[in-house]
């Protein structure tokens, strides 16, 4: 007999073993998987837990200070997104900053759509080809409605998404109808 698990379950215990050549087959085949994982990781079979709790750690740091330069970038590409667009139409009408870049996921737009808005006078457009992403939003207090813009948009093309009046996100599932979708809006900004 194998004991594989032994847990609490509310005021219960649950036991999960195996016996006879199933229990064998099941060593055997633990043993198989720790030993891929040994060599995966260039260790020795007792090393394991240790190495992947160490490994875990690593990507936890990566992980963290990936945010941070990805919070930093935002911040960086937002200013330069601002300082190249001109104002159009009246005086006193928002800034429309628009983008579709090729590689953004679906974080990096909120956040940069979160730096923009975050600007007096400012309205967001962007999307992202590669997933099919796309983002509106605005600085808190502008007469448009993100929300309703972006739907009318996504309609179009047969995406789906939503959001509030002034922070909306969606998708669209051909990358190459963000042109034409952020073109319409900004028409639809503008006017």
């Amino acid at each position: 007999m194998l004991l594989r698990k032994c847990e609490k379950v509310k005021q219960n215990w649950r036991v999960e073993f195996v016996c006879g050549n199933r229990a064998a087959r099941a060593a055997r085949s633990d043993l198989e998987t720790l030993g891929e994982a040994a060599r995966q990781l260039s260790c020795g079979l007792a090393e394991v837990p240790a190495m992947v709790r160490r490994a875990l750690e690593e990507r936890q740091a990566g992980h963290r200070a990936r945010q941070v330069l990805e919070e930093q970038l935002a911040e960086v590409e937002a200013l330069m997104l601002l300082a190249t667009e001109m104002r159009a139409g009246k005086a006193g009408a928002p800034r429309v900053v628009r983008r579709v870049f090729e590689e953004a996921d679906a974080d990096y737009l909120r956040l940069l759509a979160a730096k923009l808005a975050a600007e007096p006078g400012v309205q967001a457009l962007l999307g992202s080809r590669a997933g099919g992403h796309v983002v509106f939003a605005q600085t808190a207090g502008l007469g448009a409605d993100m929300n309703a813009l972006l739907r009318e948009g996504l309609q179009a093309v047969g995406g789906k998404g939503g959001g509030t009046k002034d922070f909306a996100q969606g998708s669209v599932p051909d990358g190459s109808a963000l042109e034409g979708l952020l073109n319409r809006a900004q028409a639809r900004l503008r006017s």
